[in-house]
């Protein structure tokens, strides 16, 4: 079932030709303006054309058009649905006046192996956020691309966080994010200069805390008829999560104007529109990402800490669904570096839950909570941790170690070493443990990891990439020797 245009006739032109002309003119006005870079993603406005169509122009305009992507994503908030999660279209391909987009095999993918998606297509069918972008994508890239088109719901910091978590290892040079939103919405032409400065000031910041304060601080000043400062916020807040400070990316502002630039708007009542983008600074590329980690150091206290920190954050979240907030007593400096890691959770003796990340965003105490909540409530294998099972459940960590490229498999020793499988759109990770538990020699651990957690088949490590890492492992059974 193809997902046909509503906004076409009102937002933009509907006739293929008129279209392909406003896109003519747009582009003509401003790619002269601007360099391309290194380009990851960029913020864009989805108004009328005839209000946003230039600063939706200049940002496209940093993407590079004859670079082929292997993935798209497109991403907007919901402004048609309250849901929970966030929504992805599966069920055919985007058309709009100049043809039709492939909606990329990976959006289905993702719907499988994540409980945060859901595929209904009433959250897609009146929703004009991503269509909008669309015809600027097929007017502007020069090669084939697909795009995976995501819809987020509802108002919580949560759902952008846990889909940042999900996106974080596409979120390379090889791919490209589009995210959908206009900025102020109805104040008078000044107020929306003020309110859309301040917006993006905290957004090239790269700090999502200072985007959702900022945000906070706008919409409780009582600016005269401010609805909101961006309504993609959690859209704009997923990039940010995304980023989260990290200096291998630089965010620039593109362009700025709001509907009272244009002759079809008023200045007393203004929508505003930034253009925004982030680069991939050139000594950072991703393959790095795979393979660099801060040097590990961690004491006693510190694992102990760590291990307190997510107790109360499993608690705290099983029972209320709110993070636990981290006393700064617990946060020593090593636990404020970025080292990846993952959280077990064991109920007499069986697996309960457990995620990882290789490619931490946070420090190292925000990611052990972030984790923790992530095993108890969302990983898909099992039913969410209820209240009653928080005292049977010991909780182990995983730090882990540098990644190594494995060219011989003989090189990994059973015990000692943990797997990651990466093979296009799929990887897949074994900790060390893992293969002892189950007496598995090298052959076997491949194979599990390749069919079970790649979902590339028994022998589809062998034409894969393959990653080593140790771990270093402690939990609460551990906590009188630590």
């Amino acid at each position: 079932m193809e997902r046909v245009p509503i906004a076409a006739g009102t937002f933009y032109p509907a006739n293929s030709k008129q279209l392909k002309t406003f896109l003519a003119g747009l582009f003509q006005e401003i790619v002269q303006q601007y360099d391309r870079k290194q380009t990851i993603a960029v913020i864009v406005p989805h108004a009328g054309y005839v209000y946003s169509g230039k600063v939706a122009a200049a940002g496209i305009a940093q993407v590079d058009p004859e670079k082929s992507y292997q993935h798209i994503f497109l991403i907007g908030s919901s402004h048609t649905h309250l849901f929970k999660g966030a929504s992805i279209y599966t069920l055919g391909n985007y058309v709009t006046p100049l043809g039709s987009v492939n909606v990329d095999p990976l959006a289905k993918d993702l719907v499988i192996r994540y409980p945060l998606f859901n595929e209904n297509p009433e959250f897609h069918e009146h929703e004009h956020a991503l269509e909008v972008i669309v015809p600027f994508l097929q007017f502007w890239l020069k090669k084939n691309f697909s795009i995976v088109p995501i819809v987020v719901g509802g108002e919580s910091n949560e759902t952008p966080n846990q889909l940042a978590e999900i996106l974080n290892p596409y979120f390379n040079e090889n791919n490209l994010f589009i995210i959908s939103s206009d900025f102020s919405h109805y104040p008078s032409y000044s107020d929306a200069i003020f309110s859309d400065n301040a917006i993006a000031e905290a957004i090239i910041s790269g700090s999502p805390e200072q985007f959702l304060k900022t945000k906070i601080k706008l919409e409780t000043q009582h600016i005269p008829q401010l609805l909101t400062s961006a309504c993609g916020w959690t859209a704009i807040l997923t990039l940010l999560y995304l980023i989260n400070r990290n200096p291998q990316y630089s965010i620039s502002k593109v362009l700025y104007q709001n509907s009272g630039d244009s002759p079809y708007g008023s200045k007393n009542k203004v929508v505003g529109y930034h253009a925004i983008a982030v680069y991939l600074n050139s000594e950072n590329k991703s393959s790095a990402r795979m393979t660099e980690f801060e040097e590990i150091q961690l004491d006693s206290s510190d694992k102990k800490n760590l291990l307190l920190i997510a107790r109360n954050t499993l608690k705290e979240y099983v029972k209320t669904h709110r993070k636990f907030e981290i006393p700064l007593s617990l946060i020593t400096p090593n636990l404020e570096k970025k080292i990846g890691a993952f959280v077990s959770l064991h109920k007499k003796g069986k697996l309960r839950g457990c995620i990882g990340t290789f490619h931490p965003r946070t420090p190292l105490y925000t990611t052990i909570r972030d984790l923790t909540i992530s095993s108890a409530a969302f990983d898909h294998r099992f039913d969410p941790v209820t209240p009653d099972e928080t005292d049977d459940i010991d909780i182990e960590i995983s730090i882990i170690l540098p990644l190594r490229k494995v060219e011989n498999i003989e090189d990994i020793e059973i015990g000692k070493d943990g797997i990651c499988i990466k093979k296009g759109i799929h990887t897949g990770t074994l900790l060390p443990q893992v293969a002892t538990q189950m007496n598995w020699n090298i052959e076997e651990f491949l194979g599990h990891c390749a069919r079970d957690k790649a979902h590339i088949g028994w022998d589809g490590w062998r034409d894969a990439e393959i990653y080593a890492f140790r771990t270093l492992v402690f939990g609460e059974k551990d906590m009188d020797n630590l």
